[in-house]
């Protein structure tokens, strides 16, 4: 039976590939390749173990590699060049949720969701060539207070920015007639109760971590 791995896309922390070593093999090693902003790294929890990403993975009994990169957008460094450069196997999974820091590049220059629309294409494209088996995530507004109270940004301007970029990704995904990417809207179904949020007011706890989880694992065809 194929092995099949599980690549989560969120915004990422890089592991370094030994040289001896091709990109395929690397990849080929883990189960689960994560790649996301500080939510998927897993912050909000003491642990980083406990965030979400790894939590699928324990679930799933399958090994991991996070690369998530906090305070990152779909369009730097750590996110679309490690993407786009990913030789996937046909039958591998991949979860990817366009993050919040997104939103707040979009509260600050609008023209930004024409790249954002740009970018995802690109991701769509590569992943839907690949026959993987992709679920896409929406922004999740959990940050939006800590921003509002300690950056002086409008909550409300900075929710609205992301639930424009969530509907630009839905957007995305249904015109593109795609056979293999799936909209998982965490948007819409995904918030937070004060007792799911970390006292930084910025991330989601382990329960709130397990709520991103749970929901992921809902919509995931395995």
């Amino acid at each position: 039976m194929t092995k099949i791995s599980f690549i989560f896309i969120f915004f990422c922390l890089g592991l370094t590939i030994n040289s001896s070593a091709s990109a395929d093999s690397f990849q080929s090693e883990f189960g689960i390749h994560a790649y996301g902003d500080s939510l998927t790294y897993g912050s909000g929890v003491t642990d980083r173990h406990e965030g979400f990403a790894f939590q699928i993975a324990r679930r799933l009994d399958l090994t991991i590699n996070n690369q998530a990169i906090g305070g990152t957008t779909i369009e730097q460094w750590g996110q679309l060049p490690s993407i786009l450069g990913t030789s996937f196997n046909k039958g591998q999974i991949v979860i990817f949720l366009p993050g919040f820091n997104d939103s707040r590049t979009f509260y600050q220059d609008p023209s930004y969701s024409a790249r954002f629309a740009g970018i995802l294409k690109r991701i769509f494209d590569h992943l839907e060539s690949a026959e993987v088996e992709a679920y896409i995530g929406t922004c999740i507004k959990a940050y939006s207070g800590w921003y509002s109270k300690n950056s002086g940004f409008d909550q409300a301007l900075l929710d609205g920015s992301c639930d424009n970029l969530a509907q630009i990704t839905r957007i995305m995904i249904a015109k593109g007639n795609y056979h293999h990417i799936h909209l998982v809207d965490t948007n819409a179904s995904i918030s937070f109760t004060a007792n799911e949020m970390n006292s930084d007011l910025l991330h989601p706890n382990e329960l709130g971590h397990k709520k991103i989880a749970d929901f992921f694992l809902s919509k995931m065809k395995i």
